[in-house]
């Protein structure tokens, strides 16, 4: 019988965005972007050859539509290419959090195929070339293959050669902590990419933004680094309003934030009045995260559930990367 991978990878979320594309069949990011691999937020993704030279994706317990099975189809090319290996593959991919809502799925999913795929299809690659594969699938994949803190690089080339993501700090480097506010379960109405492409053709305050996460970036990574989380605040929160703010000034508007989403963030204001180092971020999505130190997670923890409108609170620490092993059929 054929060997099963089963690869496993966490999602991430941005502190500094990359939100917009300079290539869109590449995935190339205009600028580049700061995360943290999130724990427990994760896909599970088994894969093994089949006796054909056909697909089957499978979607948890349910059959891909024919779109999705065609985006998959078409990302497999690329290791086929590589390899030399052209017989179908079974996947079956699962999310332990909800799907296209806010929660950087895509990112967990395609790290989970990337790397499970690579160690299907016999490839030895480094990190940065596993990374800038991930990329071609769902551009904040990228990161989802890295450990820990991670900056992703524009980078320069057309081929997007040097635009891969790489850990600039272990996940023990420093017990930080992100907390999730659900603020629904169901898909959002608009995909990142359609979004962050409308706002880069249409939103006047795209480009300015642009110019400020290059230097937004080489802060964060600086204040990781000295594990300064007020400057590292001050920065997350810039970035991700600044991000909506670009979204929300194209026509007609993007607007993904809810009533929820600003009121979390007025509370994670307040907070840091009664002296509580918490700061927020939220992704193109109407999930509000809070970032803080593991000595505050459980004051803000607390706070967070009791705030009208949250659903649940996902407490998450900071992930290693992604993995991929074969296993034996009956685990």
């Amino acid at each position: 019988m054929e060997k099963t991978v089963e690869a496993r990878a966490h999602a991430n979320v941005a502190l500094v965005k990359y939100f917009g594309k300079r290539d869109l069949a590449l995935n190339l990011p205009a600028a580049p972007s700061v995360s943290i691999t999130l724990s427990p937020l994760n896909t599970v993704t088994r894969m093994s050859f089949t006796d054909n030279d056909s697909d089957e994706i499978w979607l948890g317990d349910t059959l891909a539509d024919s779109k999705f099975s065609t985006r998959i189809s078409n990302y497999l090319y690329i290791f086929r290419e590589l390899s030399g290996e052209h017989r179908g593959v079974r996947i079956s991919t699962q999310n332990n959090f909800p799907t296209a809502a806010g929660l950087a799925s895509s990112a967990s999913g395609f790290a989970a195929l990337a790397k499970g795929a690579a160690r299907l299809f016999g490839l030895n690659l480094s990190e940065a070339e596993m990374s800038a594969l991930a990329r071609r699938g769902s551009g904040s994949a990228a990161r989802s293959i890295c450990d820990g803190f991670v900056v992703w690089h524009r980078g320069e080339k057309a081929d997007g050669s040097d635009s891969f993501a790489q850990s600039i700090a272990p996940a023990n480097h420093w017990d930080v902590r992100v907390l999730v506010g659900v603020t629904t379960t169901g898909p959002k109405d608009i995909g990142s990419t359609f979004a962050m492409e409308r706002t880069r053709l249409l939103s006047p305050y795209y480009q300015p933004w642009i110019q400020t996460t290059h230097v937004n970036a080489a802060e964060a990574v600086d204040a990781i680094e000295q594990k300064d989380i007020e400057k590292l605040g001050e920065i997350t929160e810039y970035s991700a309003l600044a991000m909506h703010g670009a979204m929300m000034a194209t026509e007609p508007p993007i607007v993904f934030l809810k009533g929820t989403t600003l009121d979390v963030f007025h509370l994670t204001r307040q907070l840091r009045k009664e002296g509580i180092g918490a700061y927020f971020t939220c992704d193109a999505g109407p999930q509000p995260k809070v970032l803080c130190e593991a000595k505050d997670v459980m004051t803000v923890e607390q706070r967070l559930r009791e705030f009208p409108g949250i659903l649940d609170v996902i407490h998450c620490s900071v992930a290693t990367g992604a993995t991929a092993h074969f296993i034996d059929h009956e685990s």
